[in-house]
């Protein structure tokens, strides 16, 4: 029973690793398109706020428009320092969890595409991945050893099962020397 406990317990440890780095995973996914998003944004809110400066020097457009676009811009400026904290804490958080730290110029790719990578690579480093995770995290390591500790009492139940012999031996020897040999010597 208790071996079977340990295997179960190794299985949900592992389970829940693949869940944590699946997650992770997405998330960092998540964070860097965000990442693009942002990026995006601002510069489309410096070309708005280059339009409604040059509409403002031609006359077209008042002081508060450009105000606005100001405003706009600076907004998508704290939207990108968000987007890049995002990504640094996720891709830390994936390292955490795999067991390793990741390079900064790691980017998690969607699944679902193979655009800037190679099929054939990209399982192969996600197996390195979650089989380095599983190599050395504490708690993984922890459920294996006690199914190896479990595995190991059960052989030594079954050699309580085996016959034994048991062997014993004894052997003395003495010589009888006594003073009194010498009948002469009384």
């Amino acid at each position: 029973i208790e071996k079977e406990i340990s295997e179960l317990h190794v299985r949900i440890v592992r389970q829940a690793i693949l869940f944590e780095a699946s997650v992770e995973f997405y998330s960092l996914l998540s964070a860097q398109k965000k990442l693009v998003i942002a990026r995006r944004s601002l510069g489309l809110a410096g070309d708005q706020l280059a339009l409604a400066k040059a509409r403002k020097a031609a006359g077209s457009a008042t002081r508060t428009e450009v105000i606005r676009s100001e405003v706009v811009v600076s907004s998508a400026e704290s939207d990108l320092v968000r987007a890049e904290k995002d990504v640094a804490v996720f891709r830390a958080r994936l390292g955490f969890v795999c067991g390793r730290i990741l390079p900064a110029v790691f980017s998690a790719v969607d699944p679902g595409t193979s655009a800037g990578i190679e099929s054939d690579t990209a399982p192969a480093e996600v197996d390195v991945l979650v089989e380095h995770a599983l190599s050395t995290r504490p708690d993984f390591r922890i459920s294996a050893l006690t199914l190896k500790v479990a595995e190991e009492g059960i052989a030594v139940a079954r050699a309580g099962f085996s016959p034994t012999a048991k062997l014993s031996g004894n052997f003395t020897k003495t010589e009888n020397v006594s003073a009194f040999r010498d009948p002469q010597n009384w």
